[in-house]
C-alpha cells in the first residue's frame, strides 16, 4: 500500500480547470479504482507551506501528485503562495515519487528534488498550456475543449497509480498524444497538445529512476 498525497490550488481558473479534470479522472473513483493505495488530500486553502511541510514531516509519502502555477525554480499553491523552490532543503520529499502540473517547475526545481532524494519527477519545462470554451462554461467539468490536454497529464497519475513503470506510462502518454492530435479541431490546438508533449520530462528522460515503481 502506498501514501498518495494529492495538492491542488485551485484558485484562479486555470487551477480551477486542472483540480475539476483531476477529480474527473483520477479522485472521484480512487477509492474503488486503487483500493490498496490511501490519498490525503490539501485543496484551497489548505494547500500553503506549513500545512503540507507538516504533513510530509510526520507521514512516509509514496507519491505526490499536485497542480499549481510554477515557475523554474517554484511551485506555488493557494493564491500563488510559495510551497517548494530551490532555495530550500527539499529532502522532506526524499523516497517519493512526485508529479507537478504547473508550468515550467520540471526545468530547475523538479531536477534539484531528484538531487535531494525524490526518487522520480514529472513534470514540464515551459509553459503548460490548455485552450478553453469562449465564453467560459459555468461547469468547467463540461468543457470538451480542455478535457484532451488535462487528460494527457492525467495519465500519469494513473499509471504511477497502477504501478507501471515509467516507460510505461510515456508508451501511453505517447500513443494517447498520436491518437488525440487528429481528432483535435484546430491547427492551434494540435499545437499547444504536442508543446506540452514534448515539454514533458520524467525519468525516462533523466528525471530520476526510470524502474521506480509505488507497486
Amino acid at each position: 500500500m502506498a501514501l498518495v498525497l494529492a495538492i491542488d490550488a485551485d484558485w484562479d481558473v486555470v487551477t480551477q480547470y486542472c483540480r475539476v479534470f483531476r477529480e474527473q479522472f483520477i479522485f472521484t473513483s480512487f477509492n474503488a479504482t486503487w483500493p490498496q493505495h490511501t490519498v490525503h488530500r490539501f485543496i484551497g486553502p489548505q494547500m500553503v507551506k506549513n500545512s503540507i511541510n507538516t504533513y510530509l514531516g510526520n507521514n512516509h509519502i509514496h507519491y505526490i501528485t499536485g497542480a499549481g502555477h510554477g515557475e523554474y525554480d517554484t511551485f506555488k499553491g493557494y493564491q500563488n503562495q510559495l510551497i517548494w523552490s530551490v532555495n530550500q532543503n527539499l529532502s522532506q520529499l526524499q523516497g517519493a515519487i512526485v508529479h507537478l502540473l504547473a508550468c515550467k517547475a520540471g526545468a530547475l526545481l523538479g531536477r534539484l528534488m531528484v538531487r535531494q532524494g525524490a526518487l522520480a519527477f514529472w513534470g514540464y519545462t515551459e509553459n503548460f498550456a490548455f485552450p478553453t470554451t469562449n465564453p467560459l462554461p459555468q461547469d468547467f467539468a463540461q468543457d470538451d475543449v480542455v478535457k484532451p490536454f488535462l487528460q494527457m497529464d492525467c495519465i500519469i497519475d494513473q499509471g504511477i497509480l497502477n504501478g507501471q513503470t515509467a516507460a510505461a506510462i510515456y508508451d501511453s502518454i505517447t500513443q494517447y498524444v498520436a491518437h488525440i492530435y487528429p481528432h483535435l479541431p484546430s491547427l492551434y490546438e494540435q499545437e499547444v497538445l504536442i508543446d506540452n508533449y514534448v515539454r514533458l520530462v520524467c525519468p525516462v528522460t533523466t528525471w530520476g529512476d526510470a524502474n521506480i515503481t509505488i507497486g
